[in-house]
């Protein structure tokens, strides 16, 4: 394969840097390379050259990119793939350690715990994928990878490319798939496969993780025809100390009949997990399936007479029938984040945000060139989210100049005025005299956020503000006819957003899209008739568009995919003609890190240190009171998992395995409990759940978060919103945690006079409690401080979120600008920065009961922008 190696290297010089050959097998070589435009190692997989003319590239590359749009924390994403010089090669993240297939061929038995955690992982990321409509059709050892103590599925829509051209890879001596993990139906080709042949196939693979060996083996002809006719193996008979429970397990996952299989991955996983209602048989007559077997056997052995390779690929479902095709071409490709950008309505010019230069400023580019122009250079402050006016004249921008607000420029950057002293996103009105905004900022993470974003219109010079009656609105676009302005609806549940419309002249309002998905970041078709968007409606944050009626603001139709190569897109702007659409294509990885810290001098000691690792997108740490675990959960794919580990990232548990948004877990002192809120109950609510995963107890049955122990563990101090005439608002509660919701009854401290107060730490003494002013993912103006003695608040600090108190009860550490740690001391106010990084985000930091070691997420960002051309007549 060294030929290959050379070729492929100087192709691709500009984006990656071959290293060295990791293996090779039958179809290919994979490559250690390292990407240079984001600073990373990945993995590149090449197809042998004969494969590679043998497949149709452009149908190859478009089925592997339609399984790129898959996130889940157990499943490797494909990240870049292309075809130069007849090398078709695909891209995924480098994961240090080694294959299943390496582990068993070196252990050949795994213990049980450890074969167990690997097929419930593995299941967990099949079900995700089965629900939005992929099947691997591949599952076998050497197709899941074990990094970080857990296990990643590899080669998603791979099989289902090569399957669409199987018929030529007969010819170079390659057979697609595994007969010992085929599943009998996929063996002989009876019938359309569906999510249960991949339950069959991680059967297997679960029986050889315990028995050292497949449950069929032999010739390829041989294990076909036993599928078929054979019974199942018992694991029991090899393996005697396998527990009858998932004997049974492993014998419904590999019923001969689909019908009699767990009808889904995650019934397979609970059933492992100790769900025995899983492994009730459904009824089925013994004559179906006495049929089934007869009809699989006579398959069986005409297929043995005349096939060598099958991968029988079921289509792409979604809620469309439709389905796009677009060309995508990559515009900006500096490092750090480019967004939110806007089409001249000529549609040569793209305004778009990004920090080249240290801090914000907006640029402008043609959609033709490569060098982009810095408007607001001569600014220090962050300018962002710039939107052209319909003439092109003149461009409105958010900017924190002179305390933040909504600004107007000349279309290169001339004659900079100010229009408001708040807001975010603004958006023209068609005839350029008006311009929406919220008073939200929502950036790419459209569901951080409990406030409501209100949406007002003002004038253009300024004048004549006024509120429209949205409950809750950001990211609003108005329609090319100025009869509507869509906006993003986020407050439903945790999970979800929607899409509505308002007209700004009777404050009417639609339901655009609400289907129960993420759905956010719209804009309009230059003729009104469509609003395209972001939504993970497919799996991944990819976009979307839906027939409107601009009049009254109500969709026309179900939804369609726009599928583009983002594993997650935002901020969508469309050109004047309507047939190009600028977008944003991020990529974001957020992994708990630890650092040493000498608490007598408030300061760090050493370099972080990784508690986690990979893809997975982890959340807001806490360390144990004796510092042995670390409490933390997953942020998205799936969102809201309590997980605990060890800080040296060993002994990963989870917690809160079903299907409730559950966040911010807090250790109690004595280290029994952990406190949560969820969305469980219905809402958002205060819980609470042992270390050991049992005894989850609801706290208070009303709207709250943010749970913060006292140090006796005799008090919760939580958040509990209140809706007053104002808009939400949050008071502090104190909950006594022993008391079930029923008994609870809150004591409630008064409204702070500095604005929303969000807990977040009780001092060592039990005197005090440290919260930032403002709401998480709003603009925090500050840090405050609620006395016991006093009864009243405090604000010490005009800016920082997140305050923690160190063990004198005197300072207070805390981030700042999302990428810096300060220490305060609150009786001389003297502020020291103490550590950060450029531009990555970190925070919130949690220290351990002694203050020698701070725990935190740290969040780094990869967006570009990219242009999407649609065909002629979409």
């Amino acid at each position: 394969m060294s030929d290959l190696v050379d070729r492929l290297g100087p192709l691709v010089a500009d984006r990656y840097r071959i290293e060295r050959e990791l293996g090779h097998g039958g179809m290919g070589v994979v490559l250690l390379a390292h990407d240079l435009k984001h600073d990373r190692q990945v993995a590149i997989k090449a197809l042998r050259p004969d494969i590679a003319q043998s497949v149709n590239a452009d149908r190859f590359l478009r089925e592997i990119r339609i399984a790129a749009q898959l996130q889940h924390p157990n499943i490797l994403a494909l990240i870049d793939s292309g075809e130069v010089d007849g090398i078709t090669y695909f891209v995924m993240p480098y994961v240090p350690g080694e294959s299943l297939r390496e582990r068993l061929d070196r252990e050949k038995q795994l213990g049980m715990e450890d074969a167990l955690q690997i097929t419930r992982e593995v299941a967990d990321a099949l079900g995700y994928a089965h629900e939005h409509g992929v099947i691997h059709r591949d599952i076998k050892p050497e197709n899941i990878l074990l990094g970080s103590g857990h296990a990643l599925v590899t080669d998603f829509g791979i099989a289902r490319a090569i399957s669409a051209v199987g018929s030529k890879l007969t010819e170079t001596g390659i057979a697609v798939g595994t007969p010992a993990y085929m599943s009998p139906e996929q063996g002989s080709g009876t019938g359309d496969l569906d999510a249960r042949t991949d339950i069959y196939s991680l059967g297997c693979v679960l029986y050889e993780m315990l028995a050292g060996t497949p449950p069929y083996t032999g010739s390829f002809h041989v294990v076909v025809s036993r599928k078929a006719v054979d019974p199942v193996p018992s694991i029991r008979a090899v393996r005697d100390t396998v527990p009858d429970r998932v004997e049974r397990v492993v014998m419904k996952a590999l019923a001969k009949v689909p019908a009699d299989r767990f009808s889904t991955a995650r019934q397979f996983a609970d059933a492992l997990s100790g769900d025995t209602r899983a492994l009730d048989m459904d009824p089925r007559s013994s004559r179906n399936r006495r049929r089934w077997l007869l009809a699989g056997a006579a398959a069986a052995v005409a297929f043995i007479a005349g096939m060598y390779v099958l991968i029988a690929g079921a289509p792409w479902r979604s809620s469309s029938s439709t389905l796009l095709r677009t060309q995508n071409a990559q515009l900006t490709s500096e490092s750090g984040v480019e967004w939110f950008p806007s089409f001249s309505p000529d549609g040569k010019w793209i305004v778009y945000s990004g920090q080249q230069s240290g801090n914000r400023d907006i640029y402008l580019q043609s959609v033709g060139g490569q060098t982009a122009i810095n408007l607001t250079k001569d600014s220090p402050a962050d300018d962002d989210q710039p939107a052209f006016s319909a003439d092109g004249e003149r461009i409105a921008f958010r900017s924190s100049r002179d305390g933040g607000g909504i600004f107007v420029m000349g279309r290169t950057g001339e004659a900079v005025r100010r229009v408001t002293t708040v807001g975010f996103r603004p958006t023209w009105s068609p005839d350029g005299r008006q311009l929406a905004f919220s008073t939200e900022d929502v950036g790419m993470q459209p569901g951080n956020s409990e406030s409501r974003g209100q949406l007002w219109v003002v004038n253009a010079d300024g004048t004549e503000p006024r509120q429209l009656p949205a409950d809750d609105a950001n990211l609003p676009s108005w329609s090319p006819h100025g009869q509507r302005i869509a906006y993003t609806y986020r407050l439903t549940t945790a999970t979800e957003a929607g899409l509505w419309t308002i007209s700004p002249r009777t404050s009417e309002r639609a339901p655009l899209v609400t289907d129960g998905y993420r759905n956010w970041s719209a804009t309009w078709s230059p003729d009104g008739h469509h609003v395209y968007y972001s939504s993970n409606r497919g799996g991944s944050m990819n976009l979307w568009r839906v027939a409107v009626d601009e009049a009254s603001g109500r969709a026309r139709g179900e939804p369609e995919p726009v599928t583009t190569p983002a594993t997650f897109l935002a901020h969508p702007s469309v050109s004047g003609d309507g047939r190009h659409i600028a977008y944003v294509s991020s990529q974001t990885t957020i992994n708990v890190q630890g650092i040493a810290m000498n608490p007598e001098s408030g300061t760090v000691v050493g370099e972080p240190q990784p508690v986690t690792t990979g893809l997975r997108q982890w959340s807001t740490p806490d360390p144990s009171p004796d510092g042995k675990w670390v409490a933390f959960y997953t942020l998205n794919q799936p969102e809201g998992l309590l997980y605990i580990s060890h800080p040296d990232g060993t002994g990963l548990r989870k917690l809160t395995p079903d299907s409730a948004i559950d966040r911010m877990p807090r250790w109690s002192p004595d280290g029994q409990w952990l406190s949560f809120f969820s969305n469980r109950g219905g809402q958002l609510e205060i819980w609470k759940i042992r270390a050991d995963g049992s005894g989850l107890q609801r706290l208070l049955a009303r709207r709250s978060s943010y749970p913060v122990w006292s140090p006796d563990g005799k008090w919760l101090a939580v958040s509990s919103a209140i809706d007053t005439a104002g808009g939400p608002d949050r008071t502090l509660a104190l909950l006594d945690p022993n008391r079930r919701a029923e008994d609870q009854r809150p004591e409630f401290i008064p409204h702070s006079p500095f604005g929303n107060f969000l807990v977040n730490s009780w001092s060592p003494n039990g005197e005090l409690l440290a919260g930032q002013i403002g709401n998480v993912g709003a603009m925090a103006t500050g840090i405050q401080v609620y006395s016991f003695k006093t009864k009243g608040y405090e604000k010490v600090l005009d800016f920082g979120e997140w305050p923690v108190w160190l063990p004198d009860g005197r300072r207070i550490l805390f981030v700042a600008n999302k990428n810096a740690f300060y220490i305060l001391d609150t009786r001389t106010r003297q502020v020291r920065k103490i550590f950060s990084v450029e531009r990555d985000v970190i925070g919130p930091p949690r220290l351990t009961r002694d203050g020698r070691s701070a725990y935190f997420i740290r969040r780094v960002n990869e967006a570009d922008i990219w242009l999407l051309t649609l065909p002629s007549q979409p």
